[in-house]
């Protein structure tokens, strides 16, 4: 089964800010998403947010970007909420 990932307008709007390398990372971990479904292995080092963000999950787009989704099991449906960059 094919998952299905639904953007929200945030991210639509960020796409346009952040560089072109994360943009591409990002259209590939959407495909990747769409195809084997939101615990990747390999480089995305996917992990679950807790605090203010419990429930939602983030997965890293390179050494300083991430996207923040949120994962609908029984709907095969992940919805991209946010590409941020991580503060250190």
């Amino acid at each position: 089964m094919q998952w299905q990932v639904v953007e929200s307008r945030l991210i639509v709007r960020q796409m346009s800010r952040v560089p072109k390398e994360i943009q591409a990372k990002y259209c590939a971990w959407r495909q990747r998403v769409q195809e084997a479904g939101p615990n990747l292995r390999g480089g995305y080092r996917t992990h679950a947010l807790h605090g203010k963000r419990t429930g939602e999950k983030s997965a890293w787009l390179g050494r300083q970007w991430r996207v923040i989704f949120r994962v609908f099991e029984h709907q095969l449906l992940v919805e991209a909420l946010e590409l941020t960059p991580h503060k250190y």
